[in-house]
């Protein structure tokens, strides 16, 4: 164990798509200390919207723009008098599948940062790709085709790397900048994720890319866990010497960085482990379970669970899956949903004046079914079903344009849980019952009536924690805290919050999304 400070407190990062926020636990797992910086609210100079920019389909956020966050967030800490000498472990999580170029400059300049400056003004020309690419990027779908064809097939590269390429994935991502930006790709001295790059910063040095964030890269050997060297080649020859190191989750993988101890008086003992993404960071703040189902309600929507074996399945094409961050001999299997929370901060403002006290009222007011009033929000290019549009059908089935404020508000809602419980149908995951309980997570997981429909939608009780709408930044704490004591996980967890059941699903409803859901199917696959 490192360092002697009789109140050792452990932070926990999360560099999100919409912010950057930051949380501290004591050695109870009690949270003393929380703060954020949100891209579009504290950065505006970048002029995102949701923390990104979109042009089409391809979806970028400035590289410098995370820099800056993470230095408003740092200087705010030190605002409030945080003790950060009493910090002894760190770790973090991130938006998953985005990618970060460094440069020669970069990685230098990371190694001897002066502390009496910001980070940002540093490191801003250490990058040869100044907009990276991330989780909502759909414009590398050729370079998709090109990965599946070398390896034989979907299955085939499924089976190498722990599932089929997806648009959003990092291979594909670096492969279109290998071929469309070769001169910026010939500059670039390092290749990290989102997540690396975090840990990056609080190390002072290139950081390793965790396993379970890895997986996600479609570059990664899921059997022996090191870089498939033959897709890396096939990408590009020089790739396979761009990456930084693989490392296992639950292991420390160096201390913090000669300039966060000086400019902030952090301990020189403070130890780093590795940063993961988002999505298994959060399995890890939930205490999971192969018993539970896990639905994550953030900018994007997930349903993951944990799980045994391996992490390709034949069976399960759609699904994504990832080492477990606190257990490498177990997995996680996932479901994404591209339009999450944007989509219900889209119908929000559009609906409800920006006030999600107006959203849940309007969920209220409306009955279960929506009188046969349906519609599909796919305002980004989804990836369960893979469609781009909004479709919006009566109580006699017609299409029509649009619908009452209220009828939009729950048609959307329904409309995401339904898919949820459509595709886990689909793929004989039993998630349903009253002897069953679902974890929700994620910022829309403090919307009681959202969940409300999310417990008759699925016919399953809806739990949830203390400090589970935080559940990634909460896991990278409890992470930091797990590789800095060397005890189990599960000794660890006697600490953690309890799930509370918050909502059970009411069975005239529950009757009412049973019969609602073979007209639902139907509709979309008429979708074109």
């Amino acid at each position: 164990m490192s360092g002697d400070i009789s109140e050792p407190l452990f932070l926990g990062f999360d560099f999100s798509t919409q912010q950057i926020k930051v949380l501290a636990l004591d050695n109870k797992l009690n949270e003393v200390y929380s703060n954020f910086a949100s891209f579009d609210n504290d950065t505006p100079a970048y002029k995102t919207s949701g923390g990104c920019h979109t042009n089409g389909l391809l979806v970028t956020a400035p590289t410098c723009m995370w820099l800056d966050a993470f230095d408003i967030v740092l200087e705010r800490m030190k605002a409030d008098n945080f003790p950060f000498e009493r910090v002894v472990a760190i770790s973090g999580s991130a938006q998953q599948h985005g990618s970060v170029y460094w440069n020669k400059r970069g990685e230098e300049k990371l190694r001897s940062l002066n502390p009496d400056e910001n980070i940002k003004s540093q490191l801003e020309d250490g990058f040869s790709v100044r907009n990276s690419p991330i989780w909502m990027d759909a414009s590398t779908e050729k370079y998709c085709s090109q990965l599946e064809e070398f390896m034989g097939g979907v299955e085939g590269l499924a089976k190498r790397t722990g599932m089929r390429v997806f648009v959003r994935c990092t291979a594909p991502q670096i492969m279109k900048i290998v071929n469309e930006d070769g001169d910026n790709y010939n500059e670039t001295a390092h290749i990290g994720l989102v997540s690396s790059f975090g840990c990056s910063l609080i190390m002072g040095r290139i950081a390793p890319i965790d396993w379970a964030d890895g997986i996600g890269t479609n570059l990664m050997d899921q059997v022996d866990r090191v870089w498939d060297r033959e897709l890396c080649h096939f990408i590009s020859e020089s790739l396979i010497d761009k990456l930084p190191p693989l490392a296992e989750p639950a292991t420390k993988c160096g201390l913090i960085s000669n300039y966060l101890s000086t400019r902030y008086r952090l301990p020189t003992s403070c130890i780093v482990a590795p940063f993961t993404g988002d999505n298994p960071s959060s399995l890890a703040g939930l205490q999971a379970s192969t018993n539970d189902v896990f639905v994550s309600l953030g900018t994007s929507d997930t349903v993951f669970m944990c799980t045994t074996g391996c992490v390709w399945n034949a069976g399960l094409l759609d699904t994504m899956g990832f080492v477990n961050p606190v257990d490498s001999s177990q997995t996680m299997s996932m479901l994404v949903y591209k339009n999450g929370s944007l989509a219900r901060e889209r119908i929000r403002d559009q609906c409800c004046d920006g006030s999600w006290q107006v959203f849940s009222d309007c969920l209220s007011r409306t009955p279960a079914g929506n009188k046969g009033n349906i519609g599909f929000y796919f305002y980004e290019q989804e990836c369960i079903p893979h469609l781009q549009g909004v479709w919006r059908f009566n109580n006699e089935g017609e299409s029509c344009t649009d619908f009452p404020s209220e009828v939009d508000v729950r048609a959307l809602i329904e409309s995401q849980f339904l898919a949820k419980r459509s595709f886990c149908n689909r793929l004989g995951l039993n998630i349903l019952g009253l002897n069953k309980r679902i974890i929700a997570t994620g910022g829309a997981s403090v919307n009681i009536a959202i969940l409300q429909v999310l417990a008759d939608v699925m016919g399953t009780p809806v739990y949830g924690a203390k400090g589970s709408a935080n559940s990634a930044a909460v896991g990278a704490a409890y992470r930091s805290y797990h590789v800095w004591s060397g005890s189990k996980y599960s000794d660890l967890m006697k600490y953690a919050p309890e799930f509370v059941k918050l909502c059970d699903p009411i069975k005239e409803n529950v009757e009412v999304y049973d019969n609602m859901l073979s007209i639902y199917e139907e509709k979309q696959n008429n979708l074109s």
